[in-house]
């Protein structure tokens, strides 16, 4: 298993809760393909907010 942490200082905003809509590929210009990458190709996707930042956590079969 492969675990990939990323942390940051940003607005808080749960990946895990956004409901990412499947649009053609020539409207994702303004986001979204990201979290639907990671839905599709994770194992687990884990979301906390501690001391006023986002932790998202990956983990990925290999």
């Amino acid at each position: 298993m492969l675990e990939v942490v990323f942390v940051d200082d940003g607005v808080h905003f749960d990946t895990t809760g956004y409901d990412a809509q499947e649009s053609d590929f020539e409207l994702l210009d303004d986001g979204g393909m990201g979290i639907s990458i990671i839905r599709q190709t994770a194992a687990a996707v884990k979301y906390e907010r501690a001391d006023e930042k986002n932790i998202l956590t990956l983990d990925f079969e290999i």
